[in-house]
């Protein structure tokens, strides 16, 4: 739609497990005090099964994705650190902007703390999401499964062990792409190494 910034986060998996990703829109509003703020919208949500015979086609999803990109031209592509290299590569042949996002603890609590706090904004919530699909609803449940555990450090967000859904990967990629939309989170830049070029 004109007028919304897209922002892609992929969720990659092993051949055994779901591969998913999330889009999310991004618009600037006035709020009720006059500040100029940031609303984001769930646009679609994806994901891709494992077959039963063959695993995940890789290939294939990288294609998918660079398909969605060439549709929605996210302004940033983000993958969580975990088999994504060849993907990243790929997407930054076809001159997309992809970032690697480093998945620990500290990493996962910012982000959904961006998401809960953006759910909880008064009077009205900043993100916007839908329903009516089967994604949409998974999304919904995983969401309402997270539950948060003390620790010394604060909070840890963890699954409901006894709940009935066991999957949290679409309410990762909804943090992760919310965050980046948000511009909450800020990624570090690459840090200078030492290279072997084998000269002296």
């Amino acid at each position: 739609m004109p007028g919304f910034n897209y922002y892609l986060h992929v969720d990659p998996a092993n051949g055994g497990d779901r591969y998913v990703a999330v889009l999310v829109a991004k618009e600037f509003y006035t709020n009720h005090q006059g500040r100029r703020r940031i609303r984001v919208h769930l646009a679609n949500i994806w994901i891709w099964e494992p077959d039963p015979l063959m695993g995940l086609q890789f290939n294939k999803i990288d294609k998918e994705v660079v398909m969605l990109c060439s549709k929605y031209n996210p302004i940033a592509v983000t993958y969580d650190q975990w088999n994504s290299i060849h993907s990243l590569q790929l997407l930054r042949s076809h001159g997309r902007n992809c970032i690697q996002t480093a998945f620990n603890r500290s990493y996962k609590q910012k982000i959904y703390q961006n998401l809960y706090n953006m759910m909880s904004y008064m009077p009205d919530p900043e993100l916007a999401l839908y329903e009516g699909d089967p994604n949409s609803n998974l999304l919904a449940g995983e969401l309402k499964a997270i539950k948060k555990r003390p620790t010394g450090r604060g909070i840890t967000l963890v699954k409901d062990k006894d709940g009935d859904i066991q999957t949290d990967d679409l309410a990762d990629c909804l943090a992760g792409a919310t965050a980046m939309a948000a511009e909450s989170v800020r990624m570090s830049l690459p840090q200078p190494v030492v290279v072997n070029t084998g000269f002296r």
